[in-house]
């Protein structure tokens, strides 16, 4: 009985312990599958296989079922995005790591339960009366050359070019997240609007379809429904059943709210303002006077500028601190129905919008902006790593490398990725290292570099240049050194960890300047002296600038001098 009682208590701290283990995966990266078909015995660098076109873009997609991909659970995309031109809203089923290669574009993150906390209000009477109304969004961000940013899975994004140049963007996916529940050898992309191509994973890798956006699939009357009845025009419009633009649209122009990129250009939009409006007001006085008699001109001009002049010296501050004491009497759910009434009326009323934005009902905006405070709708999404000045390692004769972790942008804790934006001047060296807990992905921005890898067995798996636009994947523990061409090299390196940790084999801090002498001599066959040499003949750690010439003779001169002391 106790001999069943033990057998009993044991199978069970074993499923406990197992239990464990799979509870704290789930909150890590997937278990990848078939490691052992993942060897690596063998790495070439790979370029994009299917090129897509849309009407305002461009779409280079790499093969997902590449070995090293599939081993290393992520894929790369490449996108290039044309002035004038928006891609369209979509969302994939893994979390995507993006990095603006070059120009500017404005991008919206649509995350589940935030708040519209963007207001677009007419500024002028022209505007309240033109194509121009209320609208409300949610917050957009600017985004620029050296910008990363972040998108969990299922989060639906959209990117519109307002620059005057393309936009060129590099995206990683990574299928192997634990929050991708899909296919984990292939991304699958879901749009909300157009009916974009797409790989088509079933018969073959290389084969394009062209697919609808998730409305295309509902039956039109209860997509009317849910829309509130809505004709079925504009539901015929959101299934674009005809639409043969692609994934990325040419739309021209936009008007969207959004805060000013710096405080002149803020002074500036005041500033604009201001004279629209007293321009307005200049036209307005104008018609009155051509159809009044000049003493009715000037009694009404008098009157008009006693009415200003009120109104700057306090009139509305006395009016909204009326309407603050109003606020704060019983009822308050009644008058916030009522202030929400008299927004709509606005966009039809141009007076109503004055009294809705600036009167009893300023603090309805407020109290409804404040709920998102500390949550994940105020979460940041975006950094900047290609900034000299934001520089984690740098060598004013070797180059710079900015590291951006869960520490800088704590959203790359949820996605357990990272990435490395490096900068190799003209023969500089980035020292042997190796990853402890994480895949590299190293992606070509600028430039050539000689790069050689090596496996577990000290056999060299690479040995070639990577080119701008080329990518390279290093395997966890795999040793790595990069040697930038005359012309330099510039690289980013995404990781699967959202905090990677490195090892490098040479220079200060490294593995074998962190062993004792005795350990390192009789390890290598080393003479105390050769030792020496090799602990403390450079102080440049990880970015080695390149040696400077010396002619044949001082090299001489120089041994002969090594050999005397």
């Amino acid at each position: 009985m106790a001999k069943s009682s033990l057998v009993s208590l044991s199978f069970c701290c074993l499923m406990v312990f197992s239990s464990c283990l799979v509870g704290s995966d789930a909150q890590g990266r997937r278990p990848r599958q078939a490691f052992e078909h993942c060897r690596f015995d063998r790495i070439n660098v790979l370029e994009p296989t299917r090129r897509i076109r849309a009407e305002a873009g461009i779409t280079e997609v790499w093969d997902a079922s590449e070995e090293q991909f599939r081993c290393a659970g992520v894929t790369f995309m490449r996108r290039t995005i044309e002035p004038g031109g928006l891609l369209l809203p979509m969302l994939t089923n893994a979390p995507e790591l993006v990095y603006f290669l070059r120009g500017r574009a404005l991008d919206g993150v649509l995350l589940p339960g935030c708040a519209e906390t963007y207001q677009s209000i007419p500024e002028s009477r022209r505007e309240a009366e033109g194509r121009r109304l209320f609208d409300q969004h949610q917050k957009i961000t600017r985004l620029s050359q050296g910008d990363v940013i972040a998108f969990p899975s299922g989060v639906a994004h959209w990117t519109y070019n307002d620059g005057d140049e393309p936009v060129v963007i590099v995206v990683l996916l990574d299928t192997s997240n634990s929050a991708n529940q899909l296919d984990h050898d292939f991304p699958k992309r879901f749009y909300l609007a157009g009916s974009p191509q797409q790989p088509e994973h079933g018969v073959g890798y290389h084969d394009v379809r062209r697919s609808g956006n998730v409305f295309s699939g509902f039956d039109p009357e209860l997509l009317s429904q849910a829309f509130g009845h809505v004709d079925y025009e504009i539901i015929k419009k959101l299934q674009c059943p005809e639409d043969i633009r692609g994934n990325i649209v040419r739309v021209g122009r936009l008007s969207i709210a959004r805060p000013p990129r710096s405080r002149e250009l803020e002074r500036e939009q005041q500033e604009g303002s201001r004279r629209e409006s007293e321009r307005e007001r200049e036209e307005e006085w104008r018609g009155r006077r051509e159809s009044e008699s000049e003493q009715e001109r000037e009694r009404q001009r008098k009157i008009e500028e006693e009415e200003r002049r009120e109104r700057e010296e306090g009139g509305r501050r006395e009016w909204e601190e009326r309407g603050r004491r109003e606020w704060e009497e019983p009822g308050r759910r009644e008058r916030e129905s009522e202030c929400r009434r008299c927004s709509e009326r606005g966009q039809r009323e141009w007076y109503r919008q004055e009294y809705c934005a600036g009167g009893r009902c300023g603090n309805i905006f407020e109290a409804r902006d404040s709920e998102v405070e500390g949550n994940i709708c105020n979460a940041r999404l975006t950094a900047n790593i290609d900034q000299p000045s934001r520089a984690d390692i740098y060598n004013p004769q070797a180059g710079r490398l900015t590291i951006l972790n869960s520490y800088k942008l704590p959203i790359l804790r949820h996605l357990d990725l990272s990435v490395t934006k490096g900068v190799l001047y003209r023969n500089a060296l980035l020292a042997p290292h190796w990853n402890l807990d994480a895949h590299s992905m190293i992606y070509a921005t600028r430039g050539r570099c000689q790069i050689q890898i090596v496996n577990d067995r000290g056999r060299c798996v690479f040995n070639g240049v990577l080119s701008a636009g080329q990518v390279v994947t290093v395997p966890q523990n795999f040793a790595v050194i990069l040697k930038a061409r005359e012309e330099g090299f510039e690289w980013l390196a995404f990781r699967t960890s959202h905090n990677p940790n490195s090892e490098y084999l040479a220079g200060p801090g490294s593995a074998l300047t962190g062993m004792p002498r005795e350990v390192i001599g009789r390890a290598y066959g080393l003479s105390d002296r050769q030792v020496g040499q090799l602990k403390h003949a450079t102080q440049q750690a990880r970015l080695i600038a390149p040696r400077p010439y010396q002619s044949p003779r001082r090299d001489i001169a120089t041994q002969v001098l090594e050999a005397l002391l």
